[in-house]
């Protein structure tokens, strides 16, 4: 969606997807 092959590193998730990932990632 909009990823350039530069930019691998960088995540593009929805919001809701990005706010469980960050916090699946918080707890560790």
């Amino acid at each position: 969606s909009g990823a350039y092959p530069e930019d691998r590193h960088v995540v593009h998730m929805d919001p809701a997807e990005l706010r469980l990932f960050l916090d699946k990632v918080g707890r560790g």
